[in-house]
């Protein structure tokens, strides 16, 4: 059974985005949410670093949720950063804006409600400048969400970016201007 604790309600159209300062703060938002968009019957999709995709299991089980059933369904599906962000070692957010399109119209194509996502974003500081870069990806998202029938969660840990890089993060999300 499903525990209805989501602190958050998202509606389809919505991207919004939280800073977080530890993997338990990051954890408190990112369990309910995944789990709520199961309930709901949406598709999620997460990436995430290896060790926040076992935790993320770990408490969906722990909330009453088979994560392996809602996988071979299809309904969620768990990827890590540089799985989906870096393939080759390259960050091209044209092209993951096009994936994340078609991932949009095949949720709704096998009947999900909407498509629902969470990105962890930390990656583009370690060890690289893609600061500039990730941010013109979430304008891309940011421009073409609203009307959609998808819903994204973008994670920025506070202490990773500098002040004016969570500045910019902010501006690129509508939600987070609320």
């Amino acid at each position: 059974m499903f525990r209805h604790s989501s602190l958050f309600q998202f509606k389809n159209g919505d991207h919004s985005c939280i800073f977080y300062r530890n993997q338990q703060e990051l954890m408190e938002v990112l369990t309910p949410y995944i789990a709520d968009g199961l309930r709901r019957g949406e598709r999620c999709f997460c990436a995430q670093k290896p060790q926040i995709l076992k935790r993320l299991v770990y408490d969906l089980w722990f909330l009453g949720i088979d994560p392996d059933q809602e996988m071979r369904r299809g309904a969620l599906e768990l990827q890590t950063v540089n799985e989906l962000y870096l393939p080759n070692d390259r960050f091209e957010p044209r092209a993951l804006m096009d994936m994340l399109i078609r991932s949009i119209e095949e949720a709704r194509q096998k009947g999900f409600r909407s498509f629902r996502t969470a990105g962890e974003l930390s990656w583009a500081v370690e060890g690289r400048n893609l600061c500039d870069h990730v941010i013109g990806y979430e304008k891309l998202v940011e421009e073409y969400y609203p009307g959609q029938p998808a819903i994204g969660l973008c994670q920025y840990s506070m202490s990773r970016f500098a002040p004016e890089v969570l500045q910019s993060v902010l501006k690129a999300h509508r939600i987070a201007d609320h």
